[in-house]
């Protein structure tokens, strides 16, 4: 007889471990244990096999079983039902613009237009959105998909100086990416030389450096001066330096800095971002 109820009690252990296994393998992948029907069932078992346990004399270890098989059951309640989440993977990132002047302060009210490439030719790009900078200098262009972007913000103005802002951006997948641009590094640098008919090079020659679009050929010092957007006088070695928007169209205008009289001398320049550009310019 004891040899009978041994096995009895070794098969029902090890029905007992394996649905416990099973449950709890449930529970780890967030699958919902509908476990409360089974419990009853074998709480019920394991009551009425300890009632019979203490009535036949079984041997300590083997009561120990049943407890502890009691217990493991009670605490497998603790595995709650779970709710299924389902997560979405993005498939897109955000791009945040700042432009920013030379103090580090956010530059607002400008209009800065995001254009999509789908070609290697400038005039291929096709605009899709446009923002205006907020009170930050921010333009908030939200979610895109991920890939190469130009970005360009026209007639910035930092220090009554008029910038063309632009640059190509990249935005990755679950990505925020986040941009401050500083409006004056788009800028060159202008050396201007005057010089005489005889090859001297001349000083106090006043440069104007105005943009084209604002230039006429009647237009006297006084208009030259109000509209410029970068001013300057050659030194005595004859050259002006000047650090100037790059990408924009200019006219130099050449006045006498002592009379104001303006020279017939007027030469169309761009210079590129970063970038040297050498003028000279005869006066007769």
């Amino acid at each position: 007889m004891p040899l009978f109820f041994k096995r009895c009690f070794k098969f029902l252990e090890k029905r007992i471990f394996t649905w416990l296994y099973n449950q709890q393998s449930q529970c780890s992948k967030g699958v919902a244990a509908n476990n409360s029907d089974v419990f009853f069932i074998f709480l019920e078992i394991i009551n009425r096999c300890n009632i019979f346990a203490a009535q036949i004399l079984l041997p300590k270890n083997m009561k120990s079983t049943l407890g502890l098989l009691t217990l493991i059951i009670g605490l497998l309640t603790a595995c709650e039902k779970t709710t299924n989440v389902d997560v979405l993977l993005s498939t897109s990132g955000k791009l945040n613009y700042k432009l920013i002047d030379d103090s580090g302060k956010g530059v607002p009210n400008v209009k800065v237009s995001l254009y999509d490439m789908i070609g290697s030719y400038s005039n291929q790009n096709v605009l899709i959105d446009q923002r205006t900078t907020d009170a930050a200098g921010v333009a908030d262009f939200g979610d895109l998909n991920p890939k190469t972007y130009l970005l360009r913000a026209d007639s910035v103005g930092v220090n009554n100086v008029g910038y063309m802002v632009q640059e190509y951006l990249q935005v990755i997948t679950g990505e925020t990416r986040q941009r401050e641009t500083k409006v004056t590094d788009f800028s060159g640098t202008l050396t201007v030389t005057v010089q005489a008919y005889n090859n001297q090079r001349l000083r106090n020659v006043g440069v104007a450096v105005i943009p084209a679009n604002r230039w006429y050929y009647s237009a006297n010092t006084t208009y030259a001066l109000r509209v410029a957007d970068v001013k300057g006088v050659t030194d005595e070695s004859g050259q002006a330096v000047l650090k100037i928007p790059s990408d924009k169209e200019y006219v130099l205008c050449l006045y006498n800095s002592s009379t104001n009289a303006t020279y017939n001398a007027y030469n169309y320049i761009r210079v590129q971002k970063g970038q040297k550009a050498d003028q000279t310019v005869l006066i007769y």
